[in-house]
């Protein structure tokens, strides 16, 4: 597997057999920052790229101890060591000293071989919003196209109105764009960037129609990277109301505003900042699709400790866990549905 520290992987795998791999290949964006007195601290705007083991501290079994690329190797500056880069998402087990010095002890050979600065990071990519990423040439949106069209069929079949996801989310469909499998034709939803200045069309994700499984479910415009971006940022209103996080545009869709998703299951950094600039004072509502339940409970974990922590804005709003049993997501259910169990959620508050 190609990650960015192979000796710390290598090192974990040796200790705790199987390791997963978050945000691959995504680099750590910081800066030094040197502070009154003349203190320099190292100021991380993305961690970039994880470990994730079983954790031995709390009989974990669901990968819930993350490790940082970065876990162990000096800083050139500052000399820390990066060792606030390891969390427990079960039971925060390395909140206590024993632990740390234990998980140190398990791969010591990487603790020695790193502070003796022979671990090279390898380069990674940068998280960030980069260049906008054009719709394919082709492009049609959905009120555009015949009546008895496949895209339009499959958006009905999902239970949506064709024309009014059309005015409301910008969606069309692409019978050539880049996508593996010539000529199959993908449904394209448009990604937007928020900024200061508005927002603009930056990118898009296309969805197969049918159910081959030798071709994947979503294809992300060449050379976006999702992790930066919130589908549906620009639709959040203003107001004190909860937002939903979910995992795919459609669950999006059926909550129609004040609700995001992050094309996936696992949250970035850059996603919490921007929930937590976007969603400030406001609930947030975690509604992953129901096999997703424990990635699920650790995007909680990472919310409600952003928010804590946060220096100069510590929001004390509640982060919910909205569950769904196994097979369901919220597009699933009705719009009426999602409503009342927003409001039983936020009644037990």
């Amino acid at each position: 597997m190609n990650v960015l520290n192979p000796p710390l992987f290598e090192a974990l795998t040796r200790e705790f057999g199987e390791v997963r791999v978050t945000d691959q290949g995504a680099a750590m964006i910081a800066r030094h920052v040197r502070y009154p007195g003349g203190q320099v601290r190292l100021e991380v705007g993305s961690a970039g790229e994880y470990y994730r083991v079983c954790c031995a501290f709390c009989n974990d079994t669901r990968f819930r101890l993350w490790i940082n690329h970065r876990w162990g190797v000096p800083d050139p500056k500052t000399g820390s060591r990066h060792r606030w880069a390891a969390i427990c998402y079960n039971e925060n087990c390395l909140a206590r000293e024993e632990n740390r010095v234990e998980l140190i002890r398990r791969v010591s050979w990487y603790d020695r071989t790193a502070g003796a600065g022979r671990v090279k990071i390898l380069p990674g990519r940068v998280t960030e919003p980069g260049t906008p990423k054009p719709l394919p040439r082709d492009f049609l949106r959905l009120s555009e196209l015949d009546k008895g069209h496949p895209a339009r069929g499959y958006v009905r079949s999902r239970g949506f109105v064709p024309d009014l996801i059309s005015q409301r989310w910008g969606v069309g469909y692409s019978e050539a764009g880049p996508f593996p499998g010539a000529g199959i034709g993908r449904l394209v939803i448009p990604i937007h960037r928020v900024t200061e200045d508005g927002a603009r069309v930056w990118g898009w994700q296309a969805r197969r129609l049918n159910e081959n499984e030798h071709l994947p479910k979503y294809f992300t415009a060449p050379g976006l990277q999702k992790t930066a971006f919130l589908y549906g940022a620009e639709r959040i209103t203003d107001g004190t109301g909860p937002v939903v996080v979910c995992e795919g545009p459609i669950d999006v869709w059926r909550f129609e505003r004040d609700a995001v998703a992050l094309l996936g299951n696992h949250i970035s950094d850059s996603q919490v900042r921007l929930l937590c600039r976007l969603a400030t004072g406001r609930p947030l509502v975690v509604a992953l699709d129901g096999e997703a339940r424990d990635e699920a409970e650790v995007v909680v974990t990472r919310l409600r400790r952003a928010r804590e922590s946060s220096i100069l804005r510590p929001d004390p709003s509640p982060v919910l866990l909205m569950p769904f049993p196994a097979g369901r997501d919220p597009a699933d259910c009705s719009h009426e549905e999602l409503k009342r169990r927003m409001r039983r959620l936020l009644q037990t508050t």
